[in-house]
């Protein structure tokens, strides 16, 4: 029975679907016994209609604890959520200053390859520079030497020139 339904009938008007008003043998009870007996079948469905009340108050409160319940973890998860994109905002950040140094990074590494590359141009200039003057300098070295032999060669030639000479003068004197 439907609650618009039951609460649309009097209460007491009629007995219950499928209870039998009790008769004795072929009459029916009194008025009274039949009073009496609507009077139980009535208790007996207020005593149902309150267990199912009280059972519905137990589920309605049941489910009020689990829907507070899942209110609570709701929210509980909404700020984890909100602390979840914290840091991922916070990360993200991270992210785009990282990205940015390693640019800034990657720039100075170039720089610094291209200042290496014109030291190591300018070294093998200097390198060929040095090179070039060590070869003059051999080469002078080398005229320089063959120019000392020949002055050696006239001094010996000299010296021996020198020393005749003084054997003949010292043989001119002893004579």
């Amino acid at each position: 029975m439907s609650s618009s339904s039951f609460s649309s009938r009097s209460v007491g008007s009629y007995p219950r679907a499928g209870a039998q008003i009790p008769r004795q043998g072929n009459s029916y009870f009194g008025w009274t016994q039949t009073c009496r007996f609507v009077r139980i079948q009535e208790k007996e469905e207020i005593k149902t209609l309150n267990n199912r009340f009280a059972s519905f108050i137990d589920k309605f409160d049941l489910i009020s604890s689990q829907a507070d319940q899942c209110n609570t973890e709701l929210n509980d998860n909404k700020g984890a959520i909100a602390d979840l994109k914290r840091q991922i905002t916070r990360l993200q950040k991270e992210i785009i200053s990282a990205k940015s140094q390693r640019e800034s990074v990657e720039e100075q590494i170039k720089e610094a390859g291209r200042w290496g590359e014109e030291a190591v141009l300018d070294a093998k200039e200097q390198i060929k520079s040095l090179e070039d003057a060590l070869q003059k300098a051999k080469h002078k070295m080398t005229r320089h030497i063959r120019d000392y032999q020949e002055l050696m060669n006239v001094k010996l030639a000299l010296d021996i020139e020198i020393a005749t000479y003084k054997k003949l003068l010292e043989g001119e004197e002893d004579r």
